[in-house]
């Protein structure tokens, strides 16, 4: 084992600039780039103004790299913590075309509106979040401080019990007596559930199944579609060709599902194949028909990059009113589950009561 590589890589992964951070660079370099200053002048400029440790280091090891005579881009590919496939893509054909500036303004823009992307979501998962976690609280303190005081009180009762008050008082008892060995399992099937959750060799089949899970199925394939068709266009305005593009932005989508159909889409059309027609071909796809046809629309008629740009607008506009609508939608499921939880237990607690009150009335 190499050591020096895995600390590295440990090192990268924690100490690595945030996206803020990289946004900032892309726009100053832009900036500096089109006041006509030099990528190697540029680079010291930013590497001593930057607040951020992390990539104040990085920078400064790329401007001696670039002194050296290296490229901008295989410079920038030698820390993947903070600079991704699709930068470097985009960095390349800058490079070479001279569009660097408008390039680097491309990448602050998209970097930008993945950042607000990202907010809009977690936003949106924020109050379910809050319910759900006062759920089990709820339920953590019943079984905790009020379940033991009902199975002393019930001990001494002589008629028979319901059913729903013996599952009550079991769990109770589970709990009293076993409850590190029941942490300590529910804990364990947590760690065995997240390791199979995030194995590679399972990742195809549990990004299809997330597909198809209500409302957050839907989220998920709308926000696919806006990365994707963002990235194409921008790739494809900056020059790249189409079949590179379609390679580069398979590599920046988050579901596996739609990675590996785009990966086929990709090899498809490198070997001469319309993007519509290649499309088509994939059974069971989550790509909709329209965008197939609007794909294909643009590709032959050469405007590809806007069409792109215009159907990631589109679909994040898409994505914008299931972030708004997620919560109410979500909200009365949790509610519901809320009220079965506690009425459950109401029931179990109080039924017994009433048996009691009825034989001591008679």
């Amino acid at each position: 084992m190499d050591f020096k590589k895995l600390y590295k890589k440990i090192n990268d992964a924690i100490d690595k600039p945030s996206n803020v951070d990289v946004v900032l660079f892309f726009k100053h370099m832009s900036l500096i780039i089109k006041s006509g200053i030099s990528v190697y002048e540029g680079l010291k400029i930013v590497a001593e103004q930057t607040a951020s440790k992390s990539l104040k280091r990085i920078l400064s090891e790329i401007v001696v790299l670039t002194g050296n005579g290296e490229m901008l881009a295989e410079a920038m590919a030698k820390y993947p913590s903070a600079f991704k496939e699709f930068h470097l893509s985009l960095v390349k054909i800058g490079e070479e075309s001279g569009t660097l500036d408008d390039n680097f303004n491309y990448l602050a823009d998209y970097l930008t509106k993945d950042y607000k992307l990202k907010k809009k979501i977690q936003g949106a998962l924020f109050y379910p979040a809050v319910v759900f976690s006062a759920m089990i609280g709820i339920g953590i303190f019943i079984t905790i401080f009020i379940l033991p005081k009902i199975t002393d009180f019930y001990k001494g009762y002589k008629q028979e019990l319901p059913i729903a008050t013996k599952l009550l008082l079991n769990f109770s008892e589970l709990i009293q007596k076993h409850g590190v060995e029941v942490g300590i399992t529910a804990f364990c099937i947590m760690v065995v559930f997240i390791y199979l959750y995030r194995l590679p060799a399972l990742r195809l089949i549990r990004d299809t199944y997330m597909l198809k899970i209500p409302i957050m199925g839907n989220l998920i394939i709308k926000k696919e579609l806006v990365l994707l068709t963002r990235n194409i266009g921008i790739l494809i305005k900056s020059g790249v060709p189409i079949v590179k593009a379609l390679d580069v932005a398979s590599r920046t989508l988050t579901n596996r599902k739609f990675a590996v159909d785009m990966a086929r889409i990709h090899e498809q059309v490198s070997h001469g194949t319309g993007i519509g027609v290649a499309i088509g071909t994939i059974k069971d796809t989550p790509i909709p028909i329209m965008l197939t046809r609007m794909l294909d629309i643009g590709d032959r008629t050469g405007s590809l990059g806007d069409v792109s740009i215009y159907l990631s607008s589109f679909y994040e506009d898409e994505v914008d009113n299931i972030a708004a609508n997620l919560s109410s939608s979500l909200e009365p499921i949790l509610l519901v589950l809320m009220g079965v939880m506690v009425g459950y237990v109401a029931i179990a607690i109080l039924t017994p009561i009433y048996s009691i009150t009825d034989t001591i009335g008679s």
